[in-house]
């Protein structure tokens, strides 16, 4: 039972939602045919002479769909439009932005799925104007020009204007003057003097506007100005024709007579009258004389003011056109072409001629039109240097006019290729280089096209080929050599872009200093282990050594006395030096080699005995005297056995003579005995 109560209290919720809904559908929401119609549109065209607070839209619509909803265009801005169930109306309030001026507004129904509109009413207008007619009074001005009055109104326009004008007590002009298209436009031509006005208008919505003040014409008193004086064109063939042009114009009563004074190469002076064509005065004329022809303008008014102009030239020439030779493109950098032609004429000079030149990439779009090439006087030719271009297959077409408008043409190509080798600058090695360490080398390598990505740079050391690589910042590309051998060294550079344009550096050197002293090559030195005094003592020594040896020294000392330095000089590839010492026990010694990379090596060190001379020799020679001395006694001993042979000396001497016998029987023994000793010796 209880669920029977819970579905009859559901049923009667049920009912009681859809009575709710029914109003609903009733106030609007329903479907009504299937295409809505757009009745009464309030208000409708209106107009107000103040700006109103709002503006309230109505618009009364039939047939709307629910998928519809209608809008108002105002002014070119939508605004969604609201029900009114009061009156089953569509509304729409204009509260906002409201000024002088004209409206327009329709009403549209749109399809809320598509936008498309379904429904339109026509078009209506709202004009707001509270404001009476603008008036332009009359300024003053020179006699010759009219008296202008305007009177305008943006919005409702002009209805009529009353228009008073003055000259001291007398009345000049007073009429009420009926707008023509919602303005008037009033002038009059009059004469020199002060006038005084009154202006009275009043727009179609009765907003009135007035104006009073005074003007003055003054009399004309000043010539006609006259200006852009030309002759088209400056140069012409024979017999061709030239049109002297000039605008003339007149501050106050107006042009009167306009001629152009024309003086022939042969001195004779003709005037021509002037005609005007849209606005401009001109005199066109063939001229059969070669040469060069001058002219001035002279003008005046209607009250004979009159003045004349500056004077200008023309030429009249021949009609052969000018030649062009030598014409050709060469490439300046990677990306830009000097276009250069030798240009000349039978009658102008070369430089007087209007050269120009159109580049045309190989698609047959120009990149260059027309552009004038210029006269280079030295060189007597016409150039023309192009903005940078890219790569590629162009043409181009040169054009020479010359002062007569005799025109040459000629044409020609080129290709834009990158031919400029990448710049190698700022190679760097370390200085002071030791052997066995890492040595990098750096460079600054640059192109006109590629940036280093695009680059490839190489290093040759001492014939093998190695890459560099990029550092990663300022085009800087580096190398690294690991555990430099000693000596000399020698790099060269190379940079290529991505066009195989190559650029090597001069080939460069370094040199790895040695790391290691001089060592003593025992094998092939010769140093003595004792020596005798007063002798020569020499040291003899081989050294070993990867840099040349500067010098070698010999330093020693006797009984640690003062030490003496000897230079030892290269002798058949040994250092060599001999010393003499006369006195003394012990010889200390010590050589010294320097390469001039590592510090004075000390290569051999030790001390000698010394010892005295051999006195064999000193005997020998007293021996060789005492035999010198026997000698001579035993020849004197001789001598003086010859003598007793006398008479008178032969009995006093006899028992002498005997013992004389002796003795040189002993000296004779003697000197038998050095005789073998001689013989010895």
């Amino acid at each position: 039972m209880k669920r029977n109560i819970s579905m009859m209290i559901a049923a009667f919720l049920a009912l009681a939602m859809l009575a709710s809904v029914i109003p609903m559908a009733e106030a609007g929401m329903q479907e009504i045919g299937t295409e809505a119609t757009i009745g009464t549109v309030s208000p409708g065209n209106q107009n107000y002479t103040s700006v109103p607070a709002y503006v309230n839209f109505t618009a009364s619509i039939t047939g709307l769909a629910a998928n519809e909803t209608p809008y108002i265009n105002l002014t070119g801005t939508e605004y969604k439009m609201l029900y009114n169930s009061t009156n089953s109306d569509y509304f729409y309030n204009w509260t906002s932005n409201i000024t002088e001026g004209i409206f327009t507004y329709w009403i549209v129904v749109r399809d809320n799925t598509t936008g498309n509109i379904t429904g339109k009413s026509d078009n209506y207008t709202i004009m707001i104007d509270k404001t009476g007619p603008v008036i332009t009074a009359p300024v003053s001005h020179v006699e010759g020009h009219p008296t202008v009055i305007t009177i305008t109104d943006a919005v409702s326009g002009v209805k009529n204007a009353t228009i008073t004008i003055t000259k001291g007590n007398s009345s000049m002009y007073s009429s009420t003057i009926n707008a023509t298209d919602g303005r008037i436009d009033w002038s009059r031509n009059i004469g020199p003097g002060t006038y005084n006005y009154t202006i009275d208008a009043v727009d179609m919505f009765g907003n009135p506007s007035n104006a009073t003040g005074n003007f003055t014409v003054t009399e004309d008193t000043a010539a006609p100005v006259i200006s852009n004086v030309a002759a088209t064109p400056l140069s012409v063939p024979q017999n061709g024709y030239i049109n002297i042009t000039a605008n003339v114009s007149d501050a106050g009563v107006g042009v009167d007579t306009v001629l152009a004074n024309i003086t022939y190469p042969n001195g004779t002076h003709y005037t021509k009258l002037m005609m005007l064509f849209n606005g401009t005065y001109y005199y066109n004329s063939t001229y059969s004389d070669i040469g060069s022809y001058s002219f001035f303008i002279w003008a005046n008014d209607t009250k004979n003011n009159a003045d004349n102009s500056s004077s200008y030239s023309f030429e009249v020439t021949d009609a052969t056109a000018p030649t062009i030779n030598n014409y050709s493109a060469a490439a300046i950098g990677a990306t830009r072409m000097l276009i250069v032609a030798n240009i000349t004429d039978n009658y102008d000079a070369a430089d007087t001629l209007q050269v120009s030149v159109t580049v045309i990439d190989s698609s047959a779009v120009p990149v260059v039109t027309n552009v004038s090439m210029i006269y280079n006087v030295t060189l007597g030719i016409y150039t023309y240097l192009t903005d940078s271009l890219s790569i590629g297959h162009y043409t181009y077409e040169i054009y020479a006019a010359d002062k007569a408008g005799n025109m040459a043409e000629v044409q020609g190509a080129f290709d834009i290729v990158d031919s400029v080798a990448p710049s190698i600058t700022n190679v760097n090695v370390p200085s002071n280089i030791v052997e066995h360490q890492n040595v990098t080398i750096t460079c600054v390598v640059q192109d006109n096209v590629d940036d280093v990505t695009n680059i490839t740079v190489s290093i040759s050391v001492d014939g093998t080929s190695y890459p560099m690589a990029y550092s990663g910042s300022n085009n800087v590309f580096e190398y690294t050599i690991k555990d430099v051998t000693f000596g000399n060294h020698t790099f060269v550079i190379t940079a290529t872009d991505s066009s195989d344009n190559t650029a090597n550096t001069t080939a460069q050197t370094f040199f790895a200093k040695d790391s290691e002293a001089p060592e003593l090559d025992q094998g092939n030195s010769s140093i003595p282990t004792q020596g005798t005094l007063g002798e020569k003592i020499t040291f003899s020594v081989a050294l070993q050594d990867d840099d040349p040896v500067t010098s070698v020294t010999l330093y020693y000392s006797v009984d640690n006395g003062n030490q003496t330095s000897v230079p030892m000089t290269l002798q058949n590839g040994k250092y060599v030096a001999s010393i003499t010492v006369n006195s003394g026990s012990t010889l200390n010694y010590r050589i010294v080699a320097d390469d001039g990379q590592s510090p004075p090596t000390t290569v051999a060190q030790g001390n000698m005995k010394l010892s005295q001379k051999s006195t064999m020799s000193t005997a020998m020679l007293a021996g060789i005297g005492i035999l010198l001395l026997i000698i001579i006694i035993a020849v004197i001993a001789v001598m003086m056995k010859k003598k007793p042979a006398e008479a008178p000396a032969e009995e006093s001497t006899e028992e002498p003579e005997e013992e004389s016998s002796e003795e040189v029987s002993e000296e004779e023994s003697d000197s038998g005995e050095d005789d073998e000793l001689g013989e010895e010796l």
